[in-house]
């Protein structure tokens, strides 16, 4: 059992780095783009000793750990990283209303994270566009229980994919699927440069609650008519405090001629969006 006294030591952020005291049966890997060494003999788990690279915390993280980026990171990912079971990834900090660590992809044909683990958890990052053409999300969500809470993603000329994709094609359904307090935005400069879409169930999902969730096409939009788009379909979900912003719209397909079941509630609506329910 580790027992944190101070907390993770970060002055803002995410609440889990910032909470004065923690306690937690694995370990905290911290990772400063800055000043970290991937060769650190202590493996990150010193705040004064961190690692460099996300892809070296999760190399040497154990499921249920957490890695901490720390405040103003920045990495551009040359290749999909994995996270064990119950991993979660949380950035420290905040500029201007948004989170202040940041992970860029620059594969043609990749995404920034494959989860394939139950689990896995996200918190208060950025996802700016993608710096060259890409068919892939920036994650690929293919194991239940993935939770991501607090992040921010920028949809670009070169996102030809889905920003998150939950896939079922390791798995009969993905389960327990959790957004929270996230954005997906799209930045497409021209009409002729829309980023794919925000959010895509690209197989059958039961139990998807998202909070707090704001969707905005922006001054023009995403490939696709939606920012939010299931292709084969959901049967339980709970939408709660939904935003769809300069006429952002969702499309919610049910596994059943019966539909799917639940409630959405829009908390800001602004342009002429809409929610397609089948």
């Amino acid at each position: 059992m580790q027992f944190y006294t101070n907390g993770l030591g970060a002055n803002a952020g995410d609440t889990l780095v910032t909470c004065e005291g923690l306690i937690m049966s694995q370990r905290v890997i911290w990772v400063n783009s800055a000043t970290g060494n991937d060769g650190s003999p202590t493996f990150g788990y010193d705040r004064e000793e961190p690692l460099q690279t996300v892809g070296a915390a999760v190399t040497v993280a154990f499921p249920g750990d957490i890695i901490v980026l720390m405040a103003g990171f920045y990495e551009v990912i040359l290749a999909p990283i994995v996270p064990w079971e119950g991993v979660a990834i949380v950035g420290e900090g905040s500029v201007g209303g948004l989170p202040s660590c940041q992970l860029v992809n620059n594969q043609a044909a990749g995404e920034i994270f494959t989860v394939s683990a139950i689990g896995v958890e996200f918190r208060n990052i950025r996802f700016p566009p993608n710096q060259q053409a890409n068919t892939q999300p920036k994650i690929e969500v293919t194991a239940d229980n993935c939770r991501i809470i607090g992040c921010y993603f920028e949809g670009g000329p070169n996102d030809h994919f889905a920003q998150v994709r939950y896939s079922s094609i390791y798995e009969t359904t993905v389960d327990y699927e959790v957004i929270c307090n996230t954005t997906f935005i799209s930045i497409a400069p021209t009409c002729a440069d829309l980023p794919y879409t925000g959010v895509e169930f690209d197989g059958a999902s039961y139990y998807l609650t998202m909070d707090g969730v704001t969707f905005d096409d922006s001054q023009f939009g995403w490939q696709w008519d939606y920012s939010f788009i299931s292709t084969i379909g959901l049967a339980y979900f709970r939408k709660i405090g939904i935003s769809l912003l300069h006429g952002a719209s969702m499309n919610v397909v049910g596994v059943s001629q019966a539909g799917a079941i639940g409630w959405l509630n829009t908390q800001t609506r602004t342009g002429g969006g809409r929610v397609d329910w089948y």
